[in-house]
């Protein structure tokens, strides 16, 4: 949590799942759940491939708040003259952040906890932790703050360590792509099995672009069977966006 100022400020920035927020609200928290306790109004942002998050906020009262919501793709571009609201978002997006605005805030007020110890956290609590702190590695201009960086995969790798399947996936896509640590397909490739073998499944799409990426065919089409057995209906719908010397190396082994 961000406090500015001495006694009397005028922001705070919530980030903790630990402080509780208005109408028992916490971050971790879906947009369907916080809609069912806040009236949000209006939303801005995520078109922008830059900006990882969505804000939204109620009508305007005394204490104004607005809550940030984790995006994992930015949003499609709406419709001329089509202004952006809650009800048309994903209602499954991960409140990431609340702004309290206030003249009257009270710093001594203010619920903070002590902070959890990493060990005493879940693994949803760290992949959460990290994917807080992800979606703000990257600057205005687009540059990487590979501190940023490294701290989201301290907390993936925590939670990894706890069982989270996501987490696996997510330290998978930090190697393929070289964000905060050296790039390493090989080592990605070990990530995204271990998140598909904890049944996150996406890791096998992720695997097979990769091993088409390096002409593994034969690897990708072993893959391909191997992501089949564990969802055949998923499996099927990635076949669009693979090279035809996949495809045509899986109708061999057919």
């Amino acid at each position: 949590m961000i406090i500015e100022g001495e006694q009397k400020v005028t922001n705070v920035n919530i980030y903790s799942p630990d402080v509780t927020g208005p109408q028992g609200l916490r971050v971790g928290d879906t947009l369907a759940e916080v809609m069912n306790k806040v009236r949000l109004i209006t939303c801005v942002g995520g078109h922008d491939e830059m900006v990882q998050k969505v804000e939204c906020s109620p009508a305007k009262s005394a204490d104004i708040f607005t809550y940030g919501f984790a995006l994992k793709t930015p949003l499609p571009p709406l419709p001329d003259g089509k202004a952006l609201t809650p009800d048309i978002l994903p209602q499954t997006l991960i409140m990431s952040n609340i702004i309290w605005s206030s003249r009257t805030l009270d710093r001594t007020a203010l619920p903070v906890p002590a902070p959890k110890p990493v060990s005493v956290l879940s693994a949803q609590q760290l992949l959460h932790q990290g994917m807080r702190i992800m979606s703000r590695a990257y600057r205005n201009d687009g540059s990487l703050n590979s501190s940023e960086a490294g701290k989201a995969l301290y907390y993936y790798l925590e939670a990894a360590k706890k069982g989270s399947a996501e987490a696996y996936f997510r330290i998978g896509v930090l190697y393929e792509n070289g964000v905060g640590v050296v790039k390493n397909p090989n080592g990605a490739v070990a990530y995204y099995e271990r998140a598909a073998s904890l049944g996150y499944i996406q890791g096998f799409s992720q695997i097979i672009l990769l091993q088409d990426d390096h002409k593994n065919f034969a690897g990708a089409a072993q893959t391909f069977f191997n992501f089949y057995r564990a969802n055949p209906a998923v499996a099927m719908q990635g076949i669009g966006n693979w090279s035809e010397d996949i495809l045509r190396t899986i109708q061999n082994i057919l």
